[in-house]
């Protein structure tokens, strides 16, 4: 029977005001002479032992309906007739409780249904695979139709009861209603890039074309009679408008001219323009198409005020209508560009999709002279609709830059243009990848039929295609964009039938059976049938294409043990051998980044050109301009090819900025970046000195040793030899804090250097003379600034060789002096021991890694000096770590801010300990953290200022701890934040060895989901479900405390949480199921002088296979 599932939204809602029920007697409190409720049809089929009865309802003196069911077979239902609407939408509501029900197959058990001529408008599976155990207490259930319904017939019915399952199922106060339609303003949408990213403020480089682009606009075509629109810009005299345009041309593959009129007026005694610009038609007709994703249009603002110079925009959009949306902006000019001296000329460069090669007047020039005095004829990425260019716009592209094509894949396939053509035009053309929920992809090919390609007709005749059309382009590089995905997909027969064989199964494993018991198999064949693809093509490229590069544009290899991500799928050391370049998507800057690219580039064997995005609005908060700079002189310094920016060039002032500054030291640098790989470690050491140092014995008096603030893990440095000298580059990676550092450079052998720092432009002196190098090897200071980098260029000297500009060495100690000073001014913590409890520095075992140790009864607990989480719980004389083991460590209570436009923190950021306590003989540790104001292209952060305080103590069992949080305000302004408590509590666990448990609820992290969301019944998630969680799978609970169990063989570990309030739980699990847990909590408005307190108590216990926590 075909039926169209119509999608539904869950809640655990309150009660609505009060609208008629269409059901009869829903509450069963008229009964017929049998017993029954009246208005109800009971019906049973092919149920032997079926039981129905009115019992007691979920409120005193209220009825339920009962029914109960001893065999799997047939229905028990009870069944009410409906006439229904079209264009209505509906709401069903009712109280259910399950008590052991079991259905064999997915859509069976009890069942809440809704249907109409075979098209089922409700429903929902009360015993869902989700609740193990299939028994809950009385919930109350709600389901509304997404949208108005479009029906055959009127004629409809409501089943509610047992089907093709056992148990008994209870039902009560059950309600179907008509939904008003709640009016709705109609109105225009849309964003301004990257005002809608910086607080509404703009930085324009002095006497240089900046753009904002109009993005994503929605706009009701009513509103826009005639498809005309009108941009009024009020802007100062200081700023000038320079033109705009489409990102898109119009039907006749042209660009309309620009159109717009001028007039002066004064406002607040200042001199100003007011131009009325109008919106191109066909842009107009764009905006009113709903899925129109590249609808975009640039606005070109121009400066030559004095940098420094700030000013107040205005801006109105209107129709004839009248104004549809208005706003103001900030802008702030920044002094000119300055560029390279030369551009580089070994050290490579992209940019995505330079959108500005189309811009009116020379502005498409003025950008394309930018780029190319970075790096001669850069990169880039072939524009949108590039086909539709002018010759003069073509030439911009092909002759400024060296064009790559940027291809993507769908479901493991990837995009030949022939090839996508056919699979669009005849859906059964090839077998499809089959995805996990049985049905196929659509534009796609099974991987297996990808690899043989029994008739040669992929990489064949499709192939040959694809290779003429290539050559005809002008392409020099071939990027394929391949991120598959390894567990959504590709679960065909014949697939399954490969994996069987690669596997050594002695059986055709099921698609469940692939994501459960042979999960890392599983992701195991898939990588390497994606391997196999992408050297395919490859191959192919080079035999076909000989000339044109092919490149690998796919997820890099991580640091953090996972090298390979479950997301991606591939796995780029498998194709190393077969590629040109690898341009890897380290989408992120600092240590990480560093890490990564190190990582990489030492196993990979061809070159690494990595893309970073500081300009894509997703990643936005996650670089700074000094940030980026560092990025480009990491990858250069550890030996990379070349950087590349993605998506645009329609950039903040402030990047455009760092942009050139980065390559100015390129230019400087890449005779001895490029000439070869660092020097190996140990060839040069920066060691922090504006911090505590000091050591301490662990259980078997070993010294360990401590750093606080633990500056440390956050400096970098490498030394590249170059003729005569040596190349030293330091990074400081720590965002808000400067260092003072000792740089020693052991293999110095001659007796004096000059050290010219490359960043400032200055000299290191001694007395104003150049260092001697006994000192260079012994050590020498430097400073450096938040996000600080220093690059120094050191040059034999003769001894007493005087120095003008010095960066004198004596200033550098006394500030150093003068910072330590104050460091230990501020630092009083005191570690103590007494009979019962101790507060000190220790080591986890057997991993040796320095933690505060909080001991009482026997029990240990180790948190992390760096983040204040609670690393390692050993909470009896066992000597067994409950939250790690030498392979792996959890942690548990880091504070995660749920994202917020514009708001921006890492949740891994260092904590400050302040303090140790000793109250009432339990030990605990004090931390604290300030969040920062961010000093990038993403303006200010709204929660720059917010104060976090988190206190631990260790109770007098052992077996259980508080955290004690509390956020202060101290700022002039309203902050509002939600969190989540981040806990990752065993990450040794061993697949199918975790259940989560809340009240009745029952889950099985990652299976099947990976992801998933609790929502708290009664409570209000909408905004953390607005954070980004509302795309994961979700179900209601009881959240007042809930547990993860991790079975070991007889004996599973049980931690229990109890938040002191959570609106919601969300869950994530990776492929060996480690899971994480983590409550989340309401939205917070914290007023100016504020404070907000929230704690949660973790307890933690044992017991065997059913037995009791103990």
């Amino acid at each position: 029977m075909g039926k169209k599932v119509l999608v539904l939204l869950f809640s655990a809602a309150g009660f609505f005001l009060a609208a008629e029920n269409l059901l009869l007697n829903g509450d069963f409190e008229k009964l017929n002479e049998k017993g029954l409720p009246e208005g109800w049809m009971i019906q049973v089929w092919r149920k032997p032992g079926a039981e129905v009865a009115v019992v007691p309802g979920v409120t005193p003196g209220s009825r339920a309906l009962r029914m109960t069911s001893a065999g799997s077979a047939g229905y028990t239902v009870a069944v009410q007739n409906l006439l229904l609407k079209n264009n209505v939408r509906y709401r069903l509501s009712c109280y259910a409780k399950c008590e052991n029900v079991r259905s064999e197959k997915e859509y069976d058990g009890g069942i809440v249904l809704v249907e109409a001529g075979g098209t089922v408008i409700l429903w929902n599976q009360l015993n869902s695979n989700r609740f193990e155990g299939h028994s809950f207490d009385w919930r109350k259930l709600e389901f509304t139709t997404e949208k108005p319904l479009a029906l055959p017939t009127g004629n409809a019915r409501i089943l509610v009861g047992l089907r093709n399952g056992t148990g008994t199922v209870f039902f009560d106060k059950i309600s179907l209603e008509e939904i008003p339609d709640a009016p709705k303003e109609k109105k225009a949408v849309f964003r301004i890039y990257p005002l809608y990213l910086q607080n509404n403020v703009y930085h324009l480089c002095r006497n240089f074309p900046g753009a904002l682009l109009f993005s994503d606009m929605r706009i009701p075509s009513e509103l826009v009679p005639g498809h005309r629109m009108k941009l009024t810009l009020e802007l100062p005299e200081t700023v000038t408008y320079a033109g705009s345009g489409t990102l898109l041309n119009d039907r006749n593959r042209a660009w309309p001219e620009d159109s717009f009129t001028v007039a002066r007026f004064e406002r607040d005694g200042k001199q100003c323009s007011r131009y009325e610009i109008d919106l191109p038609e066909h842009y107009v007709e764009h905006a009113t198409w709903p899925e129109q994703w590249a609808n975009f249009w640039r606005v070109y603002l121009k400066s030559s005020a004095p940098a420094g110079t700030e000013a107040r925009a205005v801006w109105t959009l209107s129709s004839r209508k009248g104004t549809l949306a208005s706003g103001e902006f900030t802008v702030r000019i920044l002094p000119e560009i300055v560029f390279p001296k030369t551009p580089a000329k070994k050290y490579e460069l992209c940019i995505g999709q330079p959108w500005n090669s189309n811009a009116p007047g020379r502005i498409s020039e003025v950008y394309a002279d930018y780029w190319n005095r970075l790096r001669s004829r850069p990169w880039c990425f072939d524009p949108y609709r590039l086909d539709f260019f002018s010759k003069e716009e073509r030439d911009i592209v092909f002759k400024r830059y060296r064009c790559a094509r940027l291809e993507w894949a769908t479901s493991s396939t990837p995009w030949m243009k022939p090839l996508l053509a056919a699979l669009r035009g005849k859906s059964n053309a090839f077998p499809p990848a089959i995805g996990a929920d049985g049905k196929p992809r659509p534009t796609s090919i099974s991987t297996w039929y990808l690899i043989e390609d029994p008739e040669n007709r992929i990489w064949g005749q499709f192939f040959d295609e694809f290779a003429e059309w290539v050559k005809r382009s002008g392409f020099e590089a071939y990027s394929l964009d391949y991120e598959p995905g390894a567990m959504s997909h590709c679960f065909s027969e014949e697939n399954r039938k490969r994996f069987q064989a690669f596997a050594q199964l002695k059986t055709l494993p099921t698609p469940e059976a692939c994501l459960s018991t042979f999960r890392k198999q599983w992701f195991a064949f898939r990588v390497d049938q994606h391997a196999k693809i992408i050297n395919r093509m490859a191959q192919k490229f080079h035999e076909k294409l000989p000339g044109i590069e092919f490149w690998l544009c796919s997820d890099q290899l991580h640091p953090d043990g996972t090298l390979v991500a479950e997301w991606c799928g591939v796995d780029i050391r498998k194709s190393d051998p077969f590629v040109d370049r690898h341009q890897m998507m380290p989408y992120f800057s600092r240590t990480r980044f560093f890490e990564t690219m190190k990582l990489n580039i030492a196993l990979l064997k061809k070159p690494c050109f990595p893309l970073i995005d500081p300009g894509e609005p997703c990643n936005y908060g996650r670089y700074t301009p000094d940030s980026v700079i560092q990025n480009v002189i990491a990858n250069a310094a550890l030996g990379g090819q070349g950087i590349g920016f993605w998506q645009h060039d329609i950039l903040d002032g402030r990047l455009l900025h760092a942009f050139a500054r980065a390559f100015s030291l390129i230019s400087e640098t890449e005779e001895g970046y490029c000439g070869g790989k660092p020097l190996p470690d140990g060839s040069i050491t920066a060691e922090c000195l504006n911090v505590l140092r000091f050591e301490t014995g662990n259980d078997s008096g070993t010294p360990v040793k401590f750093v606080l603030p633990p500056l440390d893990r956050n400096v970098r440095a490498l030394l590249h030899r170059t003729d005569g000298g040596f190349l030293a580059t330091v990074f400081n990676f720590n965002e808000k804090d400067s260092v003072v550092l000792k740089v020693r450079i052991p293999g110095v052998a001659v007796p004096a250097c000059r050290i010219r720092d490359l960043v400032t432009g200055k000299e290191l002196s001694v007395s104003g003379k150049a260092p001697e190098g006994a000192l260079i090897r012994e050590g020498f200071l430097l400073e450096l600034p938040p996000d600080g980098l220093g690059i120094l260029k050191l040059t034999p000297a003769k001894i007493g060789d005087v120095v003008n500009s010095g960066l004198e060495q004596s200033a550098v100690a006394a500030h150093l002096e003068e910072l330590l000073k104050r460091r230990n001014a501020a630092t009083g913590v005191k570690p103590f021991r007494t009979a019962g409890s101790a507060a000190e520095w220790g080591m986890t075992r057997p991993d040796e890694r320095p933690v505060i140790r909080l001991e009482r009864s026997g029990a240990v607990l180790g948190l992390s000096p760096e983040t204040g989480d609670v690393i390692s719980w050993m909470p009896g004389s066992t000597g067994t770590d409950f939250v790690g083991n030498a392979r792996r460590r959890g942690h548990l209570g880091r504070i995660w801010l749920n994202p917020m436009p514009g708001c921006v923190d890492d949740p891994a950021s260092a904590f400050e300990l302040f303090e140790f306590t000793n109250r009432n003989g339990l030990p605990g540790a004090g931390f604290r953290r300030t969040i920062p104001e961010r000093d990038d292209a993403g303006g200010s952060n709204p929660w720059a200022g917010l104060r976090i305080e988190k206190r631990i103590t260790l109770h007098a069992d052992g077996r259980s701890f508080r955290i004690d949080c509390r956020f202060i305000n101290p700022t002039k302004r309203t902050i509002r934040f939600s969190f989540r408590m981040h806990n990752f509590p065993a990450p040794f666990a061993a697949p199918d060895s975790l259940s989560f448990e809340a009240g009745s609820l029952r889950l099985t992290p990652g299976a099947p989901d990976k992801e998933f969301v609790v929502v708290n019944e009664g409570r209000n998630a909408a905004d953390f479900l607005a954070a980004g969680f509302e795309r994961f799978p979700r179900v209601t609970g009881k959240l007042d405390s809930f547990t993860l169990t991790v079975r070991e063989g007889e004996l599973a570990r049980v931690f229990r949480f109890v938040p002191q309030s959570c609106v919601a739980l969300y869950s994530w699990s990776d492929m060996d199921r480690k899971a994480s847990v983590e409550p989340a909590t309401e939205m917070f408005v914290l007023g100016p002088g504020k404070t907000l307190d929230w704690s949660c108590v973790f307890s933690i216990g044992t017991a065997g296979n059913g037995g009791a926590v103990r």
